[in-house]
Parts: C-alpha cells; structure tokens; sequence
C-alpha cells in the first residue's frame, strides 16, 4: 500500500519539479518505507510514489516502475490478490519478470490487454499508466472503492493523488470551499460522490476508469452488481457464502510481512480473524479498543473473540481525556473533512497497531452492506410491510420545511433511507445560515440514481449504501485512520467474488430469520453461537461523557465554532447554533461535526 501523486502539462509544458516533490512527500505517512519520483524526457509528465512495502522488500520493487521497452511507467497504491496467478498467465505470454512485486503484473498486464486488465483484477488499487507511444494517462479505481484517488483539472494542468493532500501541496490554486455542498457535509458528515466540498477537485468514483488525452478527461464504469438473482435455495446460498468467504480471506494473506486484524468482537471481525488463524497455521495478532464507559464497551466480547480463535491481543482504552488529542488528530489524518464520531477511535486502533509494527491488517467491514446487517434495513422493512410505499417519488423539500415534513411521515422509500441515514440527521440543516440551506437539495440524483424503484427497498439500500455510504465514508475512514499509520488495511469480506455471490442471492433470503441470517449461517463453520448472537454497539465513541455530559468541554467547543470561520464567513447561523444545537437528537455529534470543520477549514488553509 502506498501514495501515488502526478502532474501532466497536457499542452506539452514543462512541470514543475519541486512542487512534485512536495505532492509527493505530502504522502509520506501513506508509504514510509521508500520514496521515487519520475519525469518524462519531454519534463510534461511527472509521477510520484512513496512505498508501504509489503511484496518483494526489495528495491526491485520501486516505483514509478518503469517498462522502457513500450514506453510505459506505473505509480500504483494497492495489492492485486490474484497477482500470481496473471503473473504465471503473462510468463506463458513471454513477458519477462524482475521482481516479485504485484506492480510488475499490473503493468504487464496493461501492455497485454490495454484497459480490460481491469476485467483480470482482484484486488484493491488505485494506479495511473502514462502510455508514451499513445500519449494517453490511463488512471483507474478499484471495484469496490478501497483505494483512493482525487484529481484536479485546470487549463493544460491535470494533477492526481490518493488524497487531497497531495493536490494542495502544488501550489497552485485548485479552488474554494463549496457552499453548495456544505449542506450535504452537514447532513451526511462526509464528502459524497465524485465532486467534494472544494470546487475543482473530484473523486474518481469506484469501479471506474479515466483517460486523459489530447487535453481531455473521459471516465468508463468497467464494474457493476450484478442485476439477476441466481440464488435462490437457502441451503445452496449458505454453502457458497462458507466458501466464497474462506476463499477471500486466504487470498488476501499474501503478504511478505506479517498479517494482524482489527477485532471488535462482532460476527465479522472474528469471522475473518478465525479464518486468517486457521489458514495461518499459528496465531493472528489482533488490535481492540475499548472505552471506560460500560455502556459503549465491548471489550468483553473482543476478548471472548480473541479466546475463541486463539488471536494474540493488544488492548487500549479511551477515556474522556482523549478526546481533545483525538479531534485534532483527525483533522491531520483526514484531509477531506471527515465528521463522522467513529472516525475517532478508528484512528486509535490504526495508532495502536502501528505502534507494534503492524503492516498489514484485515477487517471486517463490507458485510452489513452485503448481507442486510444494518438497523435501517429492518425500519425499512418494518415500514413498508405497515405502509406499503413502493413509489420514489420524493416528498422531501429544501429549506426549513425539511424537519416539519419528516416529523409528519411523508416519506417514500427513497427519502424514509435518507432519514436514517447520517450522524446529524436532517434536523442539523437548522445549523445552516439561509443562502446555505437553499442550496441543499435533499433528494440528490446520485442516490436516486443507485435506488432502484424496481427492487424491494431493502435490496435497494443495500445498492445504494454500496454505491454512497461504503465508498464515501466506511472505507474513506478505515483507509485514512490505517496509512496514516503505515499499515494497508485489507477488507476480505468486499472481495469483488463474495459481493458478487451477495447481490446473485435472491434478495428475500437476506432479510429473512434477522440481521446477516446468511453469514451467520455461514459463519457457524468457524464460531460458536455465542459469539454469534453478539449484538453489537458499535464503533462509535461515548459522546455523552467525552461531549454533552461534560459543560467544560461543551461550552469551549460550541464558542470555537461560534467564533471561527464558519459562522464569520455566513455558513453557519449563529442564532441557530445557539438555539438549536443543544436540542437536536445527537447534538454531540453534530457539534463534532461542526468542530472538525471549523479545524479542517484553519488547518489546510481552505478559503
């Protein structure tokens, strides 16, 4: 796992050296183990990489890699799983290998197929190829939207990186905060789709391919869901998730460095913890965080996890007295502004194991996404079984009438998902100042566009919290919290094979019997009941004690966000922040939201 950055003059100018060198060592948490950077002998194209090493540790395994026989250089962030299988592919093929490192593969394998090598890849990557004999960048995303990758456009300069980070530190002016899209940061508490909350720089979505020639951008989706259900016997379902997960967890062991995981105790953490032990052969160190509220901790259930599948693990517990160091940590670990309360003691758990020399580590995000594990999937259910909406037409208006429709029950399937999505709630667009809620609307296309009316609502949601809310905020946070840390954080439960067997399933068969019945089903193989009649709590830090329930630490954050940027530059409404926040459902999150902001906005310098 690394960090890539670029700069292309696509009217044939020179680039700027010493701003490539700033993009790329803007990235160093990202890949500490090396560093490399090259131009092209025109001096229009420049790549930078720094390196996590983890295949071939080598210097064999530098980047940008260099093909000088076609004319073609790589500078890539990621593991392709089935890379030894396309490297034996491509040695029958007579192409010729000087390392062990999946890169290699990867650019071998654009010389061979050109851009359907994405049709040949498992894995998780985020690359751009610069094709001399073509004059073409060719860029892509994983399938899934693992791996990051954010670009800015401007006149003949096209720049790249896997965060925003790299992208300010050109130098160059690449654009202001967005107000338009402040009212969907406040709603959700992440940045959402390809355009985020500074005009100019965009998100390559996942499963997604751009190419830059002549000047100009175009992007392709080369990956979806599949649309037909093929499954439709339970027994039959059961037995190819058991297998599919195995398969997936395994696959994703290649490593020339240890292997840990990130266990929380739920099904899907010790899941996969059980699965790496078993093929291991010997014990997986795992990573807990546990908080000294006892309503929020679930270190017992880590522990008994942890028991059960013989993980070594490494404990750490929060306190209130935390929460100061921690909020301003993830205003450096998330340069996106990223208001989500998880982020928290996401960045703990990254901290701890880096700290031990972790490298690489599993986790079991993806599978509520997969097999109907989240709680707004039952109201989903339960409201339309009483209801019996199928229609998307969108009842929900911009402006203040939001709350008052919500608190009456107009809703459609489409907008009833909203309501039960995001940390704040449409109750925080209170917050906003007028001109700022105006520009809201609240029934985005993007969200329409991946909520089928066709399917049952929960099908539907499944679709869309695979398009929107794993992408934009699940891996988002995982990604940055680990590589800032150093550590390539792994998700074998969003294998493109398992999410493609999960969406063949006749959708009925994962709502029937609870909450992830199938997994469970599946997961009896490797756990025992009681670990699978878990039910968990959460991730989420005890914002009550570290927050609402302690005046000190209100009264100061509340009078930052009231002084700063947010409220002079008419963002935020003060008369609403004062009358309001302490009345909204989760006002500790949503003051954490508008904190983290406030700080994002001071510290990376965004007018």
């Amino acid at each position: 796992m690394c960090g890539i950055a670029g700069w292309i003059d696509t009217g044939g100018g020179r680039i700027d050296p010493q701003a490539l060198d700033r993009m790329t060592d803007a990235l160093s948490a990202r890949g500490p183990d090396g560093r490399g950077t090259w131009t092209s002998a025109d001096g229009s194209v420049g790549f930078g990489h720094r390196r996590l090493s983890i295949l071939d540790l080598t210097p064999m395994g530098a980047q940008p890699f260099r093909d000088e026989e076609r004319g073609l250089t790589l500078t890539y962030n990621g593991e392709i799983y089935n890379h030894p299988e396309l490297k034996r592919e491509l040695q029958a093929k007579g192409y010729m290998f000087r390392s062990r490192c999946d890169s290699e593969t990867l650019l071998h394998a654009y010389a061979e197929w050109g851009e359907d090598c994405l049709d040949r890849l498992i894995g998780i990557f985020a690359f751009a190829i610069w094709d001399e004999g073509q004059r073409k960048l060719f860029c892509a995303r994983d399938q899934i939207g693992v791996k990051p990758f954010v670009y800015a456009q401007s006149g003949n300069r096209f720049l790249f990186g896997s965060q925003l980070k790299a992208i300010l530190a050109s130098g160059q002016d690449v654009g202001r905060l967005s107000h338009e899209r402040l009212a969907q940061w406040l709603l959700y508490g992440v940045p959402t789709g390809s355009e985020g909350l500074i005009d100019g720089i965009e998100t390559l979505p996942p499963a997604t391919a751009l190419t830059l020639e002549d000047g100009k951008v175009s992007t392709r989706r080369y990956w979806s869901l599949p649309e037909e259900t093929s499954i439709t016997d339970r027994a039959a379902a059961k037995e190819a998730i058991e297998d599919a997960v195995e398969r997936a967890v395994k696959r994703q062991l290649l490593s020339d460095v240890p292997v840990c995981s990130f266990l929380s105790g739920g099904i899907d953490s010790s899941l996969v913890t059980a699965i790496a032990t078993e093929a291991n052969g010997e014990p997986v160190t795992s990573f807990t965080i546990g908080f000294d509220t006892p309503k929020s901790d679930e270190r017992a259930y880590a522990k008994r996890a942890a028991e059960h599948t013989g993980a070594r693990q490494i404990i750490e517990v929060l306190t209130p007295e935390n929460a100061d160091a921690l909020l301003d940590e993830a205003v450096e670990v998330y340069d996106d502004p990223f208001g989500i309360p998880s982020a928290l003691p996401m960045i703990a758990v990254a901290r701890l194991a880096g700290q031990h020399g972790t490298k690489v580590v599993l986790t079991g995000d993806g599978a509520d996404e997969l097999f109907a594990g989240y709680r707004h999937y039952d109201a989903l259910s339960e409201h339309f079984r009483e209801h019996g909406r199928t229609s998307l037409d969108c009842e929900l208006s911009v402006g203040r009438r939001v709350v008052s429709r919500l608190a009456h029950g107009t809703f459609s399937p489409f907008s009833h998902y909203q309501a039960h999505n995001g940390p704040v709630g449409m109750e925080g667009l209170k917050l906003l100042s007028g001109p700022a809620l105006e520009t809201l609307q609240v029934c985005r296309e993007r969200e329409r566009e991946h909520f089928p009316s066709s399917r049952a609502p929960v099908d539907a949601a499944r679709r869309c919290d695979m398009a929107t809310y794993l992408p934009d905020e699940i891996l988002v946070k995982v990604d940055r919290a680990t590589m800032a840390y150093g550590i390539e954080a792994r998700v074998p439960l969003l294998d493109t094979e398992l999410v493609q067997l999960a969406f063949s399933i006749d959708p009925a068969l994962h709502v029937t019997n609870g909450r992830k019945s199938l997994l469970k089903e599946a997961a009896a193989r490797w756990l025992p009941d009681d670990i699978l009649s878990t039910r968990k709590k959460g991730f989420s830090p005890p914002l009550g004690p570290w927050i609402t329930d302690r005046p000190d630490a209100w009264d100061r954050l509340t009078s930052e966000v009231a002084g700063g940027s947010l409220v002079s530059n008419g963002l935020i409404d003060p008369f609403a922040l004062s009358d309001n926040l302490s009345k909204l459902p989760r006002s500790g999150a949503a003051l954490l939201q508008l904190v983290l902001l406030e700080r994002w906005v001071q510290r990376w310098g965004i007018s």
